[in-house]
């Protein structure tokens, strides 16, 4: 395993605002409960038991809402996955991936379908995946489990288990972070020096411990003071 990054960046790849591959491993958690619920709500709208059906006008727009963003979710877990693999030598890290993609081979197609969804509205000649015709994302529900199967075009891809496979990955992934991080930060850390500070976002929630995690320096400084004006961190070594 090699460490060809610097602290400072590792650390900014799961922990700025927005970014990291746990942030969005439980955005996909959050996101598949919905889809899950949504799917729920058009099942009983559709249902063909008329004491169990329920009138939902709003069930099938919610459903194909919810599934766009879990689209959206899935596809941000393999974006900061792939960051942090590019930049981390850890063949542990790769096989997380390759388990990822045998399990959800296609969750590309649905990125690129749902970002791209008006050349294939109109068939245009510029789509990525080549299929003659118009297409539209047509939601695929079962009666015998909840996966939800979004089907484009001859395309399917089973967004259920592409969220599954996106939440393992992210956890592996976010755990070896954690890992590599405490490594980096003893091997390969951000120049520092006395009265050398940089600025850092985070909670306001966040604890002394983490905000000592933020400092830049490999070792704990023996003087050092955080400030607190709302969001912003001014972390001051030496």
């Amino acid at each position: 395993m090699g460490v060809d990054i610097a602290y400072e960046d590792l650390f900014d790849i799961e922990k700025r605002p927005g970014a990291g591959v746990g942030l969005w491993t439980r955005a996909v958690e959050m996101q598949l409960e919905r889809v899950r619920e949504a799917n729920y709500r058009h099942r009983l709208h559709n249902s063909p038991n008329e004491r169990e059906r329920r009138e939902d006008e709003d069930a099938e727009w919610r459903l194909h809402a919810d599934v766009y963003f879990l689209a959206l979710a899935i596809r941000r877990v393999l974006l900061f996955h792939d960051v942090f693999a590019k930049r981390v030598d850890d063949q542990r890290l790769r096989d997380a991936r390759a388990k990822f993609d045998a399990a959800a081979p296609k969750a590309k197609d649905l990125r690129d379908f749902y970002e791209h969804l008006d050349e294939y509205l109109l068939d245009s000649p510029t789509k990525h995946v080549k299929f003659p015709g118009r297409a539209a994302p047509v939601l695929v529900c079962r009666w015998d489990c909840d996966n939800v199967i979004v089907r484009f075009g001859e395309r399917e891809i089973d967004v259920t288990l592409a969220a599954l496979a996106a939440i393992e990955l992210g956890r592996a992934s976010e755990a070896l972070w954690d890992e590599h991080l405490s490594r980096t930060k003893r091997e390969n850390p951000s120049p520092g020096s006395p009265g050398f500070w940089r600025l850092r976002w985070a909670s306001p929630r966040s604890s002394a411990e983490e905000m000592r995690d933020m400092c830049s320096t490999p070792e704990p400084c023996s003087a050092s003071t955080c400030e607190r004006p709302d969001r912003t961190y001014e972390i001051r070594t030496g």
